[in-house]
């Protein structure tokens, strides 16, 4: 009787056994999914590499921050460990520069680590939250250094027309 118990048991604990490895890169790769994003919410420091060195290729032309362009160029580069591909023009031109290099996919959704772009303006997604609302961060050619801004509606930001998101991240 032991014996047809431990036979019935068997099969069970295989497919047991086989369910949870089956399972489990699936279990890995959904808590992959964020890559360990971590937004940033306040200021860069203006010692950190990517935002005002060597590293940065608008500090290197002349047009640091505060500046959206430099910003952004510098967050993605800390987002990503890596140099961006777009390396200049202005905040108006990087959608279409984009769209036309190929440099990045690029659409019309929110994703945490994406460049929101305007017509004169780009700021980096930080975070969508559970109203559909959109955090991003930014700074300004000429004024604030950065800064912090949620939008329910991100197609109205300075007057200025929504182009769409670069998704970098």
């Amino acid at each position: 009787m032991n014996k047809k118990k431990t036979l019935r048991i068997i099969p069970i604990v295989l497919l047991i056994t086989i369910m949870i490895s089956l399972l489990t890169p699936l279990t890995a790769m959904a808590a992959d999914s964020d890559d360990g994003y971590t937004p940033r919410l306040t200021a860069p420091d203006s010692s950190i590499a990517y935002y005002s060195s060597k590293l940065n290729r608008y500090f290197q032309t002349g047009t640091p921050m505060p500046n959206c362009v430099a910003y952004a160029y510098g967050r993605i580069y800390e987002m990503n460990g890596e140099a961006p591909l777009l390396t200049h023009g202005s905040a108006g031109d990087w959608y279409g520069m984009n769209e036309r290099a190929g440099y990045y996919p690029y659409g019309q959704e929110p994703k945490v680590g994406a460049v929101a772009c305007w017509s004169g303006h780009v700021a980096i997604v930080e975070k969508i939250n559970d109203d559909g609302s959109v955090t991003v961060s930014e700074s300004h050619w000429g004024g604030t250094y950065f800064d912090v801004k949620t939008f329910s509606d991100i197609t109205s930001h300075y007057g200025q027309r929504f182009q769409g998101y670069i998704y970098t991240y």
